[in-house]
C-alpha cells in the first residue's frame, strides 16, 4: 500500500508510472521483488510476505511413494516421484546355481549336493563378513584348492569344525586362519594332503589355539613356513609334521621361510616339542650329503625358556642330539 502526497492511494503490482499533482512531474515507483524457492515435502506448506507483496503461497504436499523390488536375473526399472530406480540382475540368480533347500530373493534352489561345490577358499570369510553363512558355505566346500585367508580375523569364532571337508588337493594355506584370537580348537579331517607348497602365516595371531593336530598335513612340499605360529602363546600340544624340510632345496643355511618357529608357543609341553623334533626331515636327505651334496642347517626357533626345558632332561637332550645330526639347528 502506497500513500504518497495529495493523498494518492494505490497498490503497486508492478513497475508503475504515476503523474499527478506530485512533487516531481512523473514518479517511477518499483515493488521489492524476492526469490521464492520451495521444496516440495510430504507435507503442504504456506508462505506469506506483507513486505513482498504476496498474502499466501501454497504448496501443495507430495504424495511419498515407496517400492520394494526383488532381484532377479534381469535388470528392473521403475520410474516414478523417486525419479528413476535401476536394479542390475545377475544371470546367475538362477535355481541351478543355488543349493536344494535354500531360497535367496525367492528364487528356490534345486542345485543337487554334488553340483556347485566351492574348491577354492581364498578369503571366503574374510574379515568374517559372512560367518552367519559358514555353516551353509562349508557345506559347499569339496577338495578346495586355495585357504589363503579363508578365515582371516574371523575372531568370533571359538571352535572349527573341518573334518567333513578333504583337504587332499591343497596347496596354499597362508594366513588361514590368521588373527582368529578366540579359536581354542581346529579339527582337521583326516585325509592327507600331499601339495601344500606354502603356509606362511598360517596360525598367525590364534592367541587361545591350545591343541592341533598336524598330521594330515605332508608337507614334503612346503617351502614356507615363515610366522606359521606367531603368538600362538596357548598352545600345550601339536600333533607332528610329517617331512617338513624335504622340499627345502635352496642353498642358503637357517632360510627364514624354511625356518619352524615355536617362539612364543612356552606352554607347549616337552613332549610334544619332542615330536615335533622327530617329526622334521633329515636335511641330509634333502642336500644329498651322501653323494657329496653340501648341508644348509635350518633352524627351530624357540625361546630360551624351552631350550632351557629340553637342555634339562635326558630325553630333551636326545632329542635335541637327534635334531643336530639331522641338520637342523635350535635357534
Amino acid at each position: 500500500m502506497l500513500k504518497a502526497k495529495n493523498s494518492l492511494i494505490g497498490k503497486i503490482s508492478s513497475k508503475q508510472n504515476l503523474i499527478g499533482k506530485l512533487n516531481n512531474p512523473t514518479v517511477i515507483l518499483e515493488p521489492e521483488l524476492e526469490d521464492l524457492i520451495v521444496t516440495p515435502t510430504g507435507d503442504e506448506q504456506h508462505f506469506k510476505s506483507e513486505k513482498y507483496g504476496y498474502d499466501n503461497v501454497i504448496v501443495k504436499a507430495v504424495e511419498s511413494q515407496e517400492i520394494s523390488i526383488i532381484p532377479t536375473k534381469e535388470q528392473q526399472v521403475e520410474e516414478g516421484l523417486f525419479n528413476k530406480v535401476t536394479v542390475l540382475g545377475d544371470e546367475n540368480l538362477i535355481p541351478e546355481n543355488i543349493k536344494k533347500g535354500i531360497s535367496i530373493f525367492g528364487v528356490e534352489g534345486n542345485a543337487n549336493a554334488t553340483e556347485g561345490k566351492i574348491t577354492d577358499l581364498s578369503y571366503l570369510f574374510y574379515n568374517g563378513a559372512r560367518t552367519d553363512y559358514m555353516n551353509d558355505l562349508l557345506s559347499l566346500c569339496e577338495n578346495p584348492i586355495n585357504g589363503e585367508y579363508a578365515f582371516y580375523r574371523c575372531s568370533e569364532i571359538e571352535e572349527l569344525d573341518l573334518s567333513n571337508i578333504s583337504f587332499e588337493n591343497l596347496s596354499k594355506s597362508n594366513s588361514m586362519f590368521y588373527y582368529c584370537v578366540n579359536i581354542t580348537n581346529i579339527k582337521f579331517n583326516n585325509t592327507l594332503s600331499t601339495n601344500i607348497v606354502s603356509s606362511n602365516y598360517m596360525f598367525q595371531q590364534c592367541e587361545k589355539l591350545e591343541e592341533l593336530d598336524m598330521s594330515m598335513f605332508d608337507f614334503s612340499n612346503n617351502v614356507n613356513v615363515n610366522n606359521m605360529f606367531y603368538n600362538c602363546r596357548a598352545l600345550k600340544t601339536i600333533k607332528p609334521f610329517k617331512n617338513l624340510g624335504k622340499g627345502y632345496t635352496r642353498k642358503t643355511s637357517n632360510y627364514s621361510n624354511y625356518t619352524l618357529s615355536l617362539y612364543q608357543s612356552t606352554e607347549l609341553s616337552i613332549d610334544s616339542l619332542i615330536e615335533v623334533i622327530d617329526s622334521l626331515y633329515d636335511l641330509n636327505l634333502t642336500y644329498d650329503v651322501a653323494n657329496g651334496g653340501i648341508l644348509y642347517p635350518q633352524s627351530l626357533n624357540l625361546s630360551n625358556y624351552m631350550k632351557n626345558q629340553l637342555q634339562s632332561s635326558e630325553k630333551g637332550q636326545e632329542a635335541i642330539a637327534r635334531l643336530t645330526l639331522k641338520g637342523w639347528n635350535l635357534s
